[in-house]
């Protein structure tokens, strides 16, 4: 009796939090569906392995490949992308066994349905890739340097490793400096602007703002993952306009959200909000129009966790 009360308040916060995220859009105005040349692609983060949360995030992104008109976007997913953290280092994973259950969870969009996976390089990545020498077999990536990945016809995805320094932003400043595409996109790991409340303080997005503030106003959006939770946060370019990073968290482990941010509440205003917990659970899909750049919320369900696999702890480690 007390699981199936927890499950269905479980389900009443996942619509409210979908629907006030969905009254909170880019823009004032009414979402405007892809075209045909448009970019889609599904971003999500931070699955560390084979897990139900993983496969619950596979789940949603395959019933949006089935029934388009599902998302906002109303057009079929061209591509996913991963914020990285796709395997787990820590011991107290439990059924996070590396590359293999990554690549296990995945199976079903690459073999069954074609569709490429990129990803940003974690630190979980990064460690595994330094002890053993590779990465994962089944992500497009060139870890440890950048990765720019063409998408539609009008936007460009530049997903980083998880060292990011001088060299990969001399990489990233010849791409900006001959770049055809109306529609920048920078995918991290690490957030640019943290909003757990334990990365308030974060050396390595200190260090990677000083890097990428200089060249912010060219990159439509910021996706990110590492924070274990979901947060969006608006940040001003010098004039130049207004420019969105969205954290997404799509795995087992769950961090509370820094204070001044947590939603709902009073001080959480329109722009800035972060969802932590297990309804912050989710996966972005993410689209270009003729005039902007689009993203919508979808919460992963407690239904499409998927059974019969451990869901992973939530283990407090990084």
């Amino acid at each position: 009796m007390v699981e199936a009360i927890l499950v269905a308040m479980r389900w009443v916060i996942e619509a409210l939090a979908a629907a006030l995220l969905t009254t909170v859009p880019a823009t004032e105005q009414e979402a405007e569906p892809a075209t045909e040349n448009s970019c889609v692609f599904a971003f999500y983060s931070d699955p560390h392995g084979d897990n139900g949360y993983h496969r619950g995030a596979i789940n949603v992104m395959i019933s949006i490949l089935d029934e388009p008109e599902l998302t906002e976007a109303g057009r079929p997913i061209q591509l996913v992308v991963s914020g990285g953290d796709n395997v787990d280092t820590t011991r107290n994973c439990i059924g996070c066994d590396g590359d293999n259950d990554f690549c296990s969870a995945v199976h079903p969009l690459i073999w069954d349905h074609r569709i490429p996976i990129y990803s940003a390089e974690g630190n979980h990545d990064f460690d595994f890739r330094r002890v053993n020498g590779w990465s994962s077999s089944c992500v497009e990536e060139d870890w440890p340097r950048p990765s720019r990945v063409e998408c539609g016809s009008d936007a460009a995805l530049y997903i980083m490793p998880w060292d990011i320094g001088e060299r990969t932003i001399r990489r990233v400043n010849s791409w900006l400096d001959e770049e055809p595409r109306k529609w920048i996109i920078l995918i991290l790991h690490q957030p640019l602007y943290p909003c757990a409340a334990r990365r308030q303080d974060d050396s390595r997005a200190r260090l990677y703002r000083e890097l990428f503030e200089p060249i912010i106003g060219q990159f439509a959006l910021v996706l990110a993952g590492h924070d274990h939770v979901y947060c969006e946060r608006v940040f001003g370019v010098d004039g130049s306009g207004v420019r969105r990073q969205v954290i997404v968290n799509s795995g087992p482990k769950h961090y509370s959200c820094a204070p001044d941010l947590v939603f709902p509440g009073e001080n959480s205003g329109d722009t800035n909000f972060c969802l932590e917990d297990e309804i912050s659970s989710a996966i972005l899909i993410v689209w270009t129009t003729e005039d902007e750049v689009r993203d919508e919320y979808v919460p992963i369900p407690c239904e499409q966790v998927a059974p019969g696999t451990n869901p992973g702890p939530g283990h407090e480690s990084d």
